[in-house]
């Protein structure tokens, strides 16, 4: 019986992981002569990221020609989640397999 709550454990966790990675955070970058800005872009699918255009009241006041935006995945805010999600796989871990030893199996 201990292996099955373990294999859900570890069912859960990587049901939540691909989660995190299927839907990440991104930034939306904004470049006008030369300069360079980040906004926070929200979650979307990975196959579909979220367009600039639906950030427009993010946009600074300061558009001039030649600005171009573009989206990408918020690597650090997703390394975090990842991280988190270890974690409490690890500590989900450590109490299933003390409850089981409490039980004497």
């Amino acid at each position: 019986m201990p292996m099955l709550t373990k294999q859900i454990v570890l069912i859960f966790s990587a049901v939540a992981f691909l989660a995190c990675g299927l839907c990440p955070p991104w930034v939306c970058v904004y470049k006008v002569e030369g300069a360079y800005l980040e906004k926070d872009g929200g979650y979307g699918l990975i196959f579909a990221p979220p367009s600039p255009d639906s950030h427009v009241d993010k946009l600074p006041g300061w558009q001039g020609t030649g600005s171009t935006w573009s989206t990408k995945i918020d690597m650090s805010r997703l390394v975090v989640e990842w991280v988190c999600v270890c974690a409490l796989t690890g500590l989900a871990w450590f109490f299933v397999a003390k409850s089981n030893r409490v039980d004497g199996t």
